[in-house]
């Protein structure tokens, strides 16, 4: 049996982690399509929500130290 190339390989496991991501997200009530997978690992989807986590951090953070 011949061996997989890397190529072949680092495409199971996108499909993997996509499919594996999707069926958490599905455990934890979240409403997916097969749609959505193509964002699953594009983290520029999440850039927008982690910077205003971010800035409601450094606002926080601000507020104690006064």
């Amino acid at each position: 049996m011949p061996t997989p190339s890397l190529q072949v390989k680092r495409a199971y496991y996108a499909k993997a982690r996509q499919s594996n991501y999707a069926a958490s997200l599905r455990l934890e009530s979240f409403d997916t399509t097969p749609a959505d997978a193509e964002h699953f690992g594009d983290l520029s989807v999440l850039n927008p929500h982690l910077r205003s986590l971010h800035r409601s951090a450094d606002c926080l953070s601000a507020r104690l130290q006064q």
